[in-house]
């Protein structure tokens, strides 16, 4: 059997329609068409239901999809072992994070337990969160944090924990020797976040949204690191968690009402069999994080 077959099989099934397969894929139609009618021949059964404008999987599709996830995932991960092996790279962990995500505070913890241990890192944005998806099915990476679950159902996502969101300003602001401010009582003043595009920026918006107005925001930035920068130069203030000010000389002021907070999840493969120090890394998350604070009630 073809393996390109079954490639072409499973991305008709995720993209439901033969015109949008053959696009993905780079490949005509007709020629598609052809790949799959010879797939459904050495088989000996239908796999789809077709109208003009849409294929749908049947009964016999549905079961044989399964399979077909499954073998493509196993022949992924035995490429990624004897890479693994050849290269002698077992005890590298591949991790992703969201460009304002803060790498230091689960790299460092875990390296003092393994430090033979060695992290590939790679930052990327919101918008490239079906890239990372695409990433973790290939077995290209091995974990990726995100603000918001990935939703699929051949990946784990674990809610680590949910941060407070502090209103931050310069140490020369009028308000930086405040310890307590309503969101509402800020409302004139000009504020940084990150783009439009970012999940965080949803979740910045949710909290004025519930503050009762809308910011006045004089810039959008791409980075964490960026927001921390324009805060300091008196540009504007900003909704950010502690993890985005760390070692600035930036004031952080609690927001009295209403609760603002950054939910972050750690997400990874379903069934995939880890080497010994990347289960014993995902491990380490799952125990670490349990004493971190998930009810907003406690936070």
């Amino acid at each position: 059997m073809d393996l390109s077959n079954l490639i072409y099989f499973k991305t008709v099934v995720e993209t439901g329609s033969m015109s949008k397969a053959a696009q993905e894929l780079f490949i005509s139609q007709p020629a598609l068409s052809t790949s799959i009618s010879k797939l459904e021949s050495e088989i000996g059964v239908k796999l789809f239901d077709r109208s003009r404008r849409h294929v749908s999987l049947n009964r016999a599709g549905e079961e044989y999809y399964k399979k077909v996830v499954q073998a493509l995932n196993d022949l992924s991960q035995a490429k990624h072992n004897a890479l693994a092996a050849a290269t002698d790279s077992e005890e590298v962990i591949s991790l992703a994070a969201l460009t304002y995500v803060s790498f230091s505070t689960i790299v460092q913890p875990f390296l003092h337990l393994r430090p033979t241990a060695k992290f590939k890192l790679w930052q990327f944005d919101s918008s490239e969160s079906d890239r990372v998806l695409g990433r973790l099915l290939n077995f290209e990476i091995d974990f990726c944090i995100t603000c918001t679950p990935i939703v699929s159902p051949h990946v784990e996502c674990y809610h680590m924990l949910a941060q407070k969101l502090y209103l931050t300003v310069p140490p020369d602001h009028p308000l930086s020797k405040k310890r307590y401010i309503r969101l509402e009582d800020v409302r004139d003043e000009p504020f940084v976040c990150v783009n439009r595009s970012s999940a965080f920026y949803d979740t910045v918006m949710h909290c004025f949204d519930l503050a009762g107005f809308s910011p006045n925001v004089v810039c959008e930035l791409s980075t964490a690191s960026l927001m921390a920068a324009m805060v300091n130069s008196g540009l504007g203030i900003a909704l950010m968690p502690n993890t985005f000010s760390e070692h600035t000389t930036l004031r952080r002021i609690n927001v009295s009402y209403p609760k603002c907070l950054h939910n972050v999840y750690f997400v990874w493969l379903k069934n995939r069999n880890f080497n010994a120090v990347t289960q014993n890394f995902l491990d380490f998350v799952r125990e670490y994080y349990k004493l971190f604070p998930k009810d907003p009630e406690n936070i």
